[in-house]
């Protein structure tokens, strides 16, 4: 049964798990307050609709969605054993000093 074999818990570290503070939890006067806020929100928003000054994000992705793609320059191809830009041919190292 072990009984006489002490146990050896200094391998063993105890995790701590962080508590959530009684102080940050939603109060009532809070909660109005927020009520509130978005209450406001919204009624911008309405007035803005009714403007027609509110922007409709789904409206402006489908129009660049449906938009024809913008006009790319062809690649040119350059020909055959063209000398490089830089002056020295291609596959030779620069002599040692």
């Amino acid at each position: 049964m072990f009984e006489d074999i002490p146990l050896d818990t200094r391998h063993h570290h105890v995790k701590v798990r962080p508590k959530f503070p009684k102080e940050w939890r939603m109060t009532e006067e809070r909660r109005l307050e927020l009520e509130e806020i978005r209450k406001k929100a919204f009624s911008l928003d309405d007035t803005k609709r009714k403007l027609g000054a509110l922007v409709d994000g789904k409206q402006i992705i489908q129009a660049f969605l449906d938009a024809p793609p913008p006009q790319v320059a062809e690649p040119v191809m350059a020909r055959k054993g063209a000398p490089p830009r830089s002056g020295r041919p291609v596959g030779r190292r620069p002599a040692a000093r």
